[in-house]
């Protein structure tokens, strides 16, 4: 007996060394510690594995050093490198013409091949919000030196410490200061928020960041020439590729087929809604058909629903809400869920929540407003400013006020277009034009309107672009349009946010929400009796999830009183739960129908 547990154990010992390790029968991808790479990583493991001729694993290797080591080890197989991150490693020019021919050259000497590009560059860049970088006419990364006192930066860790193409290369190659501690923040889009928030001036990002997709950052020039490409590749031990029959093949199905907007998109799936990198690569692999659809792999999970109107452009306010949900709900994928009315899918449990502005609680009857109770706000995300744009340079009068003459509003079924036409309505006037908020840019520089009313976050790209030009301008709105409708609160837009624009200009605002299904509804059904069991609407959310939503958002503001909102709509048992309140429902459903069961047998008994 004891001879057959030796040799079990000895048998255990070999398996183990040749496979369970990562041996010459498993082939082993490196991934270094970030989104893109667990993303390319696993797009190569679920086609490889399709092949069904190898057994393929993945591992996180570290950091670019660490990595390399670990394929020139053996202890991994290959890895996705990027070529000027590998030219500086190797101490090649990385501004070399002919980057690629030396790197396969430097590498095939090490018993490493560098494979061709996969089809995009995930170059460093230098992001600044678009408002103030247009505003102070910053295009490059050295003009960032006219900032006084220096710059206020944001980046990952891991810059600190690059030799050639780091933080200190930086600032020396560009002439710039620092003003304050770098602020070191690994996730993109922190980075993104640090900037948009203006707690730092400038950010350092990835060129391929699912983050820059939702805009509101301007990338900076290198007019230097200090950042080389970054060219992502394979790199791949030349045993491996013996080993391994049709290895080459399959990677080679990869190369070019990855260009910049693509990787943004899966890193966006990754990073803001919440995917895994294998549930992001098997979708990838099935749209493209290079992998079924049934069969083995990653399962979907849950999603979570967040309905949002499809006229509205919430940029970044989109993304600070999903990346809300996605801490309140770390386990579900956020997906975002376009409709001609978000309340609908909310009330009918398709969406958990919505994000629209304040403007759809309400609806105007025979001449006043209406507020819908079928939605409660549960977390402000922002607002939305209105701006008055005025045709001609800045300094051109209008006739009267700033809603006279020819006016465009935004498409009404947009929120911007409920805000614009309530404002005209309120001044006596109508549209001239409704439609999308560029063609009305256009129709206003080219002197077809006389005004137009845009709503977006302050600083938005699109109009800050449109008032540079100084073919429009700035304008407040008349007294009277300021109280035009309920959702609306007065505000400010803060001298020197667009450029031109000397002195403050007098607006209004609207909230945007993080919004879910309403209690009053939902209590009115709860009423003792049979109809109980017909409730069809969807359940509110718990107190205590309001309270992380609220917190999670990052605005340090309560939803407009104005709104139905979920702080005040739970009276005294705000810590009940929905669940309880159906339960004491089902409870007394059961009561009701045990008392017709004794009249029915009452009734029979009787002669």
């Amino acid at each position: 007996m004891r001879r057959w547990l030796v040799a079990l154990a000895l048998c255990w010992m070999a398996l183990c060394s040749s496979g369970c390790t990562g041996g010459r029968d498993v082939l082993t991808i490196g991934s270094k510690t970030f989104a893109e790479q667990a993303v390319l990583a696993q797009l190569a493991r679920q086609l490889l594995q399709s092949q069904g001729q190898m057994a393929v694993q993945v591992t996180e290797c570290g950091d670019t050093y660490q990595c390399q080591q670990a394929l020139d080890a053996g202890q991994i197989d290959l890895m996705v490198e990027y070529s000027g991150t590998a030219a500086l490693l190797l101490g090649i020019d990385p501004q070399s013409a002919d980057m690629a021919a030396e790197l396969e050259a430097a590498y095939g000497g090490r018993g490493l091949t560098w494979r061709p590009a996969l089809g995009f560059d995930n170059n460093y860049q230098v992001a600044m919000a678009s408002g103030p970088a247009h505003r102070l006419g910053v295009t490059t990364i050295a003009e960032l030196s006219q900032l006084a006192g220096g710059i206020r930066l944001a980046c990952p860790k891991s810059y600190l410490r690059r030799p050639r193409d780091g933080l200190a290369a930086l600032l020396e190659r560009h002439g710039l200061r620092l003003r304050g501690e770098v602020r070191t923040l690994d996730d993109p889009a922190e980075r993104i928020d640090a900037v948009l928030a203006g707690r730092v001036d400038a950010a350092l990002v990835y060129g391929t960041d699912g983050a820059l997709r939702n805009g509101g950052v301007e990338l900076l020039d290198d007019s230097l020439d200090f950042f080389p490409r970054y060219q992502a590749a394979w790199l791949v031990r030349q045993d491996a590729l013996q080993r391994f029959g049709g290895l080459a093949e399959s990677l080679q199905r990869l190369e070019g087929q990855l260009d910049t907007e693509l990787m943004q998109e899966l890193n966006y799936a990754v990073q803001i809604e919440g995917w895994k990198p294998a549930e992001v690569a098997r979708r990838f692999l099935v749209q493209r058909g290079w992998l079924v659809a049934a069969g083995s792999g990653p399962t979907s999970r849950l999603e979570l629903v967040l309905a949002v109107a499809k006229g509205d452009e919430l940029g970044q306010q989109q993304m600070r809400a999903t990346r809300a949900l996605r801490q309140v709900f770390p386990d579900r994928p956020v997906k975002i869920r376009p409709a001609a009315e978000p309340a609908e899918l909310v009330g009918k449990a398709a969406a958990k929540l919505a994000l629209v502005g304040s403007e759809r609680f309400f609806s105007l009857h025979q001449g006043s407003f209406h507020r819908s109770t079928a939605l409660e706000a549960v977390a402000v995300v922002g607002s939305r400013t209105v701006h008055l744009l005025r045709a001609g340079p800045l300094g051109a009068a209008p006739a009267g006020d700033g809603l006279a003459g020819r006016v465009g509003v935004a498409l009404p079924d947009s929120g911007a277009g409920r805000i614009g036409l309530a404002l005209l309505r309120a001044t006596g006037g109508s549209a001239a034009l409704v439609a999308p908020a560029g063609q009305l840019i256009a129709e206003l520089e080219q002197g077809a309107l006389d005004g137009a009313l845009l709503v977006a976050e302050l600083g938005s790209p699109m109009l800050t672009q449109a008032l540079e030009r100084q073919r429009v301008h700035l304008v407040s709105l008349p007294d009277r349009a300021r109280t035009a409708a309920p959702y609306l609160r007065p505000s400010r837009v803060p001298a020197h946010t667009y450029a031109g624009q000397a002195a403050p200009v007098e607006t209004v605002t609207s909230q945007v929400v993080l919004a879910g299904p309403s209690r009053r509804p939902l209590r009115a059904m709860l009423r003792p009796g049979p109809g109980a069991a017909l409730l069809m609407e969807a359940a509110p959310l718990p107190i205590e999830e309001v309270r992380l939503l609220a917190e999670a958002t990052g605005v340090p503001e309560w939803p407009d009183p104005v709104l139905p909102v979920a702080w005040t709509s739970t009276g005294v048992d705000a810590g009940r739960s929905s669940s309880s309140a159906v339960l004491n429902t089902l409870l007394n459903v059961l009561v009701l129908a045990f008392l017709a069961w004794l009249v029915t047998l009452v009734v029979r008994r009787d002669p």
